[in-house]
């Protein structure tokens, strides 16, 4: 039963957000805009994600370890 309840009020918090994000007020950014927000967010994640090898294999990369190129 309290999983349930969970259930419920995680979907409603999830519908308000979705909800408050297609709504007029939340203005969709210009295509460069856009373009450049991808590109931050890749190199991000390409950051953390070499951050974390390198925590993992004591300070070396996944390419790093296997010699080779950096991926893209």
């Amino acid at each position: 039963m309290d999983k349930q309840i969970l259930k419920n009020q995680t979907k409603t918090c999830d519908t308000k957000t979705q909800d408050r994000v297609n709504s007029s007020d939340f203005p969709t950014p210009p295509q460069q805009d856009q373009k450049d927000i991808v590109s931050e967010m890749k190199f991000l994640a390409i950051t953390w994600l070499d951050d974390y090898e390198k925590i993992v294999f004591n300070g070396k990369t996944i390419n790093e370890l296997l010699n080779q190129e950096r991926y893209e």
